[in-house]
Parts: C-alpha cells; sequence; structure tokens
C-alpha cells in the first residue's frame, strides 16, 4: 500500500473512532483507536505525529469515559517499556511510550482539586 493510501486509513479510521465515540460506541472506538496503534508508519513523519497527537489523544478521552480503554493502553504502554528496557525499542516506540505516559498522566485522570 502507497503512502497515500496508508494515509487515507489511518485519516477514515480516527474519523471513524470519533464518530464511534460520539454514539457511545465504546468498544468499536477502541478498536478503531488500538489499530491506529497497532499500524504505525514509521518512515512517515507526518503519519507518526497524527498518530500520536490526534490518535492517542482521542484514546485519552475515551480512556476517561471507558476503563477498559485506559486498560488496554496501560497494557500496551507497558509492553514498549518491557521492550524498551530488553533495548530492543526503535524511535517510534519510545515516541509512543513518552506520549503514552503523558495521556496517563494527564488532567483527564487527575481529580479536581
Amino acid at each position: 500500500m502507497d503512502q497515500h493510501l496508508q494515509m487515507e486509513k489511518l485519516r477514515d479510521t480516527f474519523m471513524s473512532a470519533c464518530d464511534l465515540i460520539g454514539e457511545g460506541n465504546y468498544e468499536a472506538a477502541l478498536e478503531a483507536l488500538v489499530w491506529i496503534h497497532d499500524n504505525p508508519i514509521p518512515d512517515l513523519l507526518p503519519s507518526e505525529m497524527f498518530r500520536r497527537i490526534y490518535g492517542f489523544q482521542t484514546w485519552g478521552i475515551l480512556a476517561s469515559r471507558y476503563p477498559a480503554a485506559k486498560q488496554k493502553m496501560e497494557e500496551l504502554l507497558a509492553r514498549k517499556i518491557e521492550a524498551a528496557e530488553k533495548g530492543a525499542a526503535s524511535t517510534s516506540i519510545r515516541a509512543d511510550i513518552g506520549r503514552m505516559r503523558e495521556i496517563l498522566a494527564s488532567y483527564l485522570f487527575t481529580s479536581p482539586e
């Protein structure tokens, strides 16, 4: 699949996830966001930026409403951290780790004082 088609698939999947969240279909939205996570295009920087900024942030919003989404992000983050500790982490994986940590530590999951 060429990069243009990959970007279209990424965009369409993201749009679908947003629609599904709006409809309250959180399980299907999570599946779409996990697909975005699982299908990076490391050689295409705009796709990686889109994936981390919009995909992961939307996942964080979903996780604040749907505990299974937070749990899934924590599981994937733990796997990435384990890979990094074993020295098997690419620059892309390390960037994912940083972004996922930021989201899980964000205002979405802190109580108002």
